[in-house]
């Protein structure tokens, strides 16, 4: 079976998902979870592996911030990407 290069994530997220009695997963845009988005982002760069963080690493004060507050960031389109 041919998988998206992030579909091992996808099925091992529904495999943990199956543990609990009740469970809900939901979609936010990247605009309204700047956290995610900056880990996310940064986690392509990484070459650790997995990475546990025992505190918020600092380039995320902003987007915490911004997050409690709900302001939400623009996204960036490249002009390729527009049709």
């Amino acid at each position: 079976m041919d998988l998206h290069p992030l579909g091992t994530i996808v099925l091992n997220c529904r495999s943990m998902l199956q543990q609990f009695n009740s469970a809900q997963v939901s979609h936010i845009h990247r605009e309204r979870n700047s956290v995610a988005d900056l880990l996310a982002k940064n986690s392509t760069s990484n070459t650790h592996g997995i990475c546990y963080l025992h505190a918020p690493p600092a380039f995320t004060t902003e987007a915490i911030l911004d997050d409690i507050v709900g302001t939400a960031r623009c996204r960036s389109v490249r002009d390729s990407d527009v049709s």
